[in-house]
């Protein structure tokens, strides 16, 4: 539910200067609903739902009032439970070994961006390094549904947390670190590879 401010100003005589003092009263202001688009536009409630989240039939002529009707009085609609009905949310679960680090600190930016960039909403958690951590906070994502789920695994070989997924086609995508008994894509930095590059730059000076 959003606030609204109504404000009024006194200017008390004070040696030294004038001072203002803001008073402020706060009221709540109750957001639009659907009952509201619906009567704005002069259509039931089911009408008005069909038009909005575009399922079912309704003409043309009505879903362009009711469409007009919701944005003049601020509709935003409720993502949650429009979500909940078609059984996911537009939501990407990142779970990384400690979010103060650097390294994954910049990782789940550049994972933000892609993620935003395909029209989804990215919930980031820390396992701190924790197994129980990893745990609990993937059982809680999976709880919502999520579409899918970026991880940086805290163990290489206790994983039936993992392994769950994969039985329940979850998407999984595994960064940093492999996680054995998991048949996901991994993309972890080749720590081998630059070494022997560094080394071969250093010979070569």
């Amino acid at each position: 539910m959003s606030l609204s401010a109504a404000a009024c100003l006194c200017e008390p005589t004070l040696q030294g200067g004038t001072w203002w003092i803001l008073h402020v009263r706060w009221r709540r202001v109750k957001p639009a609903t659907l009952k509201d688009v619906a009567a704005l536009a002069n259509v039931s409630r089911a009408t008005a739902a069909r038009a909005l989240n575009s399922y079912g039939y309704v003409g043309d002529e009505t879903a362009q009032k009711v469409h007009a009707a919701a944005e003049k009085i601020g509709y935003r609609g409720n993502r949650l439970v429009q979500a909940l009905r078609s059984g996911q949310l537009p939501i990407v679960g990142c779970i990384l070994g400690d979010i103060q680090n650097p390294f994954f600190a910049r990782i789940a930016l550049d994972i933000e961006v892609l993620v935003r960039e395909c029209g989804h909403n990215l919930i980031i958690g820390s396992s701190e390094e924790e197994l129980g951590q990893e745990v609990s906070l993937l059982a809680s994502l999976q709880s919502l549904s999520v579409r899918g789920f970026i991880v940086a695994p805290t163990s290489a070989d206790s994983n039936v947390h993992l392994q769950c997924l994969t039985a329940e086609n979850v998407p999984l995508v595994l960064i940093d670190r492999v996680a054995e008994g998991v048949d996901y894509d991994s993309v972890v930095v080749d720590t081998e590879g630059r070494g022997a590059q560094g080394c071969r730059c250093g010979r070569a000076r």
